[in-house]
């Protein structure tokens, strides 16, 4: 992050997930070298990273085995290390984001993928997962013979005053980096604070600096990126100053007051957006456009300033 050069493409910026594209769908041949009577049936809860690279691990480890693979998501394989270069309109074309579609698993792979679906209950004694169909609100029960989880996670919403104000986002998915684009390109964003010091809340100030847009760092922590070393953190603090980024450390997000002001004239009935009024629990205040949490912590608040 704020390396001042144009990222790699999206898709290599993930090994998990674009194995998949190399994989050989030949799988191994049973030990016993005899075929089995039943089919093996395996049920993949989640995609992306772990699911989609579980499935397709599965595929090169049996060629009949029956493999279904459900995700509450629209998408079921997607670079989630490119969200914070969409937003910052490095990346303009959303779909290159996407590493693989259902269509790809079941021609590629012989996989089946249903995306928008959400599983809600598991019987490990009669072993069927129930089922909700997002799109149609219809449920039913599938049958496993091995069952893989891999949910993922949500971002976390500190449980603040104003965490769900307009203008705050969490970056975890497509959809969201697209209500921050949207936001930004609506609303003549001028600054924005990022909460959480991690890859991706760097990611995140250096696209939004990459748009022209202030930006203010808050890190809970002592300093950013909590896993490297002292010698590796002068050189991160000295590029997060030189890319014109407002760095808070040791300090956490406690307050967010959102307000809304008539519009004049011919917009008289249209409400405007003020900017967002941040406080941090040493006393900070900043007022700010737009607010984005990183996955650990990844907020994005994006404050309207004209």
């Amino acid at each position: 992050p704020l390396s001042g050069t144009t990222p790699p493409a999206p898709s290599s910026c993930d090994q998990r997930e674009s194995k998949m594209d190399i994989m050989s769908t030949k799988a191994r041949p049973d030990n016993d070298g005899e075929k089995k009577t039943k089919k093996e049936k395996i049920l993949i809860i989640g995609g992306v990273a772990g699911g989609a690279a579980a499935a397709a691990r599965a595929r090169r480890m049996s060629e009949t085995a029956e493999i279904v693979m459900v995700d509450r998501g629209p998408y079921v394989s997607f670079a989630s290390c490119a969200l914070a270069y969409y937003v910052g309109d490095v990346i303009k074309d959303e779909r290159k984001m996407l590493v693989a579609s259902p269509q790809k698993f079941r021609g590629r792979f012989e996989i089946e993928v249903r995306v928008r679906s959400e599983a809600l209950s598991i019987d490990t004694k009669k072993k069927m997962v129930e089922i909700k169909n997002l799109q149609t609100g219809a449920t039913y029960s599938e049958s496993y013979d091995a069952l893989l989880l891999a949910p993922g996670a949500s971002p976390f919403r500190p449980p603040i005053p104003g965490i769900d104000a307009p203008g705050v986002f969490c970056l975890r998915s497509i959809p969201d980096s697209r209500h921050v684009r949207d936001w930004i390109e609506k609303n003549n964003v001028k600054h924005a604070t990022v909460v959480g010091g991690g890859f991706i809340g760097l990611e995140s100030a250096e696209n939004l600096r990459r748009r022209g847009i202030n930006v203010t760092l808050i890190e809970g922590g002592d300093h950013v990126m909590g896993p490297i070393d002292g010698e590796m953190l002068y050189r991160v603090n000295n590029k997060i100053k030189e890319e014109g980024v407002e760095m808070i450390v040791g300090d956490i997000l406690t307050e967010i007051r959102y307000e809304e002001e008539e519009g004049e004239g011919s917009d008289a009935k249209a409400k405007r957006h003020l900017p967002l009024k941040l406080r941090t629990r040493k006393g900070i205040h900043i007022d700010t456009d737009l607010v984005s949490p990183s996955p650990r912590l990844h907020l994005i608040v994006l404050t309207l300033v004209s």
